[in-house]
């Protein structure tokens, strides 16, 4: 079974040998990711691609998601996932301060979000941009604000993703 890990030009790795335990610490300036490397596996460099490929000798693990997983994780140490809220409507809106969101969508009360290790910004008065690292703090913090208020079909008003389809549904005509 192989396994390929693609380095972008901003990382950097090591190779380092302790007993008889191998490591690769795969790195940029601000942090590492530390891997532990079977003995019964073989480690080789391509330096025209840069990319580093595991050759094991046995299979216990599915190849596909081991190597997603790991290169999930490498593109999280130089970028970042990002997800775009829009809400349209009247008289809905957003304030930001600190680490609280207050949203108020026509409903008897404010609704608050709590957020950490997240980037949060309110580009404009009708959206915020979600940065975060990590894809699955994203995903359920875009999925905590958008069960807020979600689009109604007939007057698409209400919370989405950026690049969501609306569906609008036709009302009644008028004879």
């Amino acid at each position: 079974m192989d396994l390929n890990i693609i380095l972008n030009k901003n990382l950097d790795f090591n190779i380092l040998k302790k007993k008889n335990d191998t490591f690769i610490i795969i790195f940029n300036k601000l942090y590492y990711i530390k891997y532990k490397v079977c003995n019964k596996s073989k480690l080789f460099y391509n330096k025209n691609c840069k990319s580093l490929s595991l050759k094991f000798f046995f299979i216990t693990i599915n190849n596909k998601y081991l190597g997603s997983l790991i290169q999930s994780v490498s593109f999280s140490i130089y970028s970042y996932y990002t997800n775009k809220i829009i809400f349209t409507g009247k008289s809905y809106k957003i304030k930001k301060k600190k680490k609280l969101l207050y949203a108020v969508f026509n409903k008897s009360h404010k609704e608050l979000f709590y957020w950490k290790n997240i980037f949060l910004k309110k580009i404009k008065k009708n959206k915020i941009l979600i940065k975060s690292s990590n894809t699955l703090e994203t995903e359920n913090f875009k999925k905590k604000i958008i069960g807020v208020r979600k689009i109604n079909i007939f007057n698409k008003r209400g919370l989405r993703c950026s690049r969501d389809f609306i569906y609008v549904k036709k009302g009644k005509k008028s004879s």
